[in-house]
């Protein structure tokens, strides 16, 4: 998922741009692979963009040549869609400034170990029968 903090451009894209890029690119296994335009949104917006920016940054980058729009159908041709791939360009671009973008997943936190339990004679210490309502 995009994880971009400014708001200044970088290598020549905006923040929401290098952003959209990325969560296309993510998805994209393959150069024949389309992303649906209201997925790029939807985790653009998960990223901590707007809606607006989500769909400023497709059109951004289709006008740059980074991206192409290209119409999907269901599997009868009864419905139809827009998706997004990332062009040769893109990958270019992505490729000669990867370093701008995080590569790894920070590792998981291990869990944390319990606290120390009471020792049994020192939780009984102190306890007679008396206190024991049976």
């Amino acid at each position: 998922m995009a994880s971009i903090q400014s708001s200044a451009t970088i290598s020549g894209l905006s923040p929401h741009e290098m952003a959209a890029l990325q969560i296309v690119m993510e998805n994209q296994l393959s150069a024949q692979d389309v992303m649906p335009a209201s997925e790029v949104q939807a985790q653009m917006v998960q990223a901590g963009f707007s809606k607006l920016a989500g769909t400023l940054s497709l059109r951004l980058l289709e006008n740059r040549a980074f991206m192409e729009s290209v119409e999907d159908h269901d599997f009868n041709g009864d419905s139809s869609w827009w998706c997004y791939r990332v062009t040769q360009s893109g990958v270019d671009w992505l490729l000669s400034n990867q370093h701008l973008f995080q590569l790894r997943r920070p590792p998981e936190s291990l869990p944390q170990p319990l606290p120390p339990q009471p020792r049994a004679a020192t939780f009984n210490q102190g306890i007679t029968d008396d206190d024991v309502p049976f």
